[in-house]
């Protein structure tokens, strides 16, 4: 074969109608993977700014360790409120219960998925925010708190250098309350039966 036939073998290969058709499965794969790449990073950003940036969505995906503890104030009122009220009634309340890996996962979807937070709504719900648990994440020094309220559907986001956000749960509280309950010692009188 001379150098004078590579030119027209090449002009016929790409005549050809099947190599013209292979490009359009190509084409709309790529399209494809650039349109969930984007919808991935677009979700990543909308649950950063929710959450206080990319640093609490970084420490709560990658926790090491997940924990559930009641709240000082959730002991406090089960025992009828007889006492003072202590000084911070979102304060942990003894030892936590470390969650295993696959609840801790759950959870962690649930947490950072946009979809389960009300955003801008401007309407007020019943009730008062008495947290009744807290859930920590916790990465080697870093830490991020949930102090939930299952009643009202909110929670109050804690996190290094004093970022607190308060947050509209209501889309998922009885989802996240089924999730947490069967590592609570007792079961606040106020949530939904299950």
């Amino acid at each position: 074969m001379n150098d004078l036939n590579v030119p027209r073998l090449a002009d016929r290969a790409l005549s050809q109608p099947v190599r013209r058709g292979c490009l359009l499965p190509v084409a709309l794969f790529a399209l494809l993977a650039l349109a969930v790449t984007y919808a991935r990073i677009s979700r990543i950003r909308q649950i950063s700014a929710l959450l206080g940036g990319a640093e609490v969505v970084e420490v709560i995906s990658s926790a090491e360790q997940v924990e559930v503890f009641q709240t000082v104030g959730f002991g406090w009122f089960e025992t009828n409120a007889s006492s003072p009220p202590p000084l911070d009634l979102m304060d942990k309340a003894g030892q936590g219960t470390r969650l295993p890996k696959r609840e801790a996962n759950r959870i962690t979807k649930m947490l950072l998925s946009p979809r389960s937070y009300r955003q801008a709504t401007r309407t007020q719900r019943g009730g008062v925010f008495f947290p009744e648990v807290v859930l920590s994440f916790t990465n080697g020094t870093n830490e991020v708190e949930f102090v939930i309220c299952v009643e009202s559907g909110s929670a109050l986001l804690k996190a290094e250098g004093g970022l607190q956000k308060t947050l509209d749960i209501d889309p998922i509280r009885n989802d996240l309350a089924r999730a947490i309950k069967p590592f609570l010692s007792r079961q606040p009188a106020n949530w939904p039966p299950f």
